[in-house]
């Protein structure tokens, strides 16, 4: 695997922009350190097709009439 593909692997490891930009400036040797870390304590890129919903308030009070 070439460092690009293993920058951006490791670039999904966590959905904020701050980290995706830290990726883009760390040094290749810097990348192939986290990467082969990552792979070895079995880490996977958090999958970017999750929707996140409004929780309701029978989720907060589990489907009991909150009157």
């Amino acid at each position: 695997m070439d460092v690009s593909k293993m920058r951006d692997h490791i670039s999904k490891m966590y959905p904020g922009e701050s980290w995706k930009h830290k990726v883009a400036n760390m040094r290749d040797n810097q990348v192939m350190a986290v990467y082969f870390s990552m792979k070895k304590k079995g880490q996977e890129p958090i999958k970017e097709n999750k929707k996140e919903r409004q929780l309701t308030l029978s989720d907060i009070y589990g489907g009991k009439d909150v009157n």
